[in-house]
């Protein structure tokens, strides 16, 4: 997760390290305003790999805490999108005909090929290779910055 130090005023006068930021393709945007946590390992520390099925599930009424939006974007291990049929990038609370489970929760499907059905709706394309998951979260609420709320851990099902 991003901390409250990530933003601007706290890089003053460190300009390698806002260069470094900004060549991965993060903003460094004031906490206030976006958070970015990040996944890059599965629930067992290992890396995200497209060629394992893994789901990245949200318990009932514990999507990102925010005033305005949030995406899950699937990055590739050079920072870019990873290239897929659907051209789906990232899914959110604005993603058109998101499917919430019967207990409530939300789960993102992250694998290479349809996982199938009622679930293409909430499907993420991995590719085959190591993959990373960055979400953005804009006006984050006091439990995103204070910590009592993170990201669920992504689980292979395969």
């Amino acid at each position: 997760m991003s901390t409250p130090s990530w933003g601007r005023l706290s890089l003053e006068g460190q300009y390698v390290a806002r260069a470094h930021k900004s060549l991965g393709g993060w903003i460094a945007h004031d906490a206030a305003e976006t958070l970015y946590p990040a996944v890059f390992n599965d629930a067992n520390g290992e890396l995200l790999q497209g060629s394992r099925r893994c789901v990245l599930r949200f318990a009932k009424g514990q999507v990102p805490p925010v005033d305005a939006f949030w995406p899950v974007a699937l990055y590739g291990p050079d920072c870019n999108f990873v290239a897929n049929p659907i051209n789906r990038y990232s899914i959110g609370d604005r993603t058109r005909g998101l499917k919430y489970d019967a207990d409530g929760s939300l789960t993102i499907c992250l694998q290479e090929d349809t996982p199938g059905g009622d679930k293409d709706a909430n499907w993420l394309p991995s590719g085959r290779g190591n993959f990373n998951l960055m979400m953005r979260t804009d006006m984050p609420k006091r439990e995103m910055l204070d910590g009592r709320w993170q990201p669920p851990a992504a689980r292979r099902v395969d």
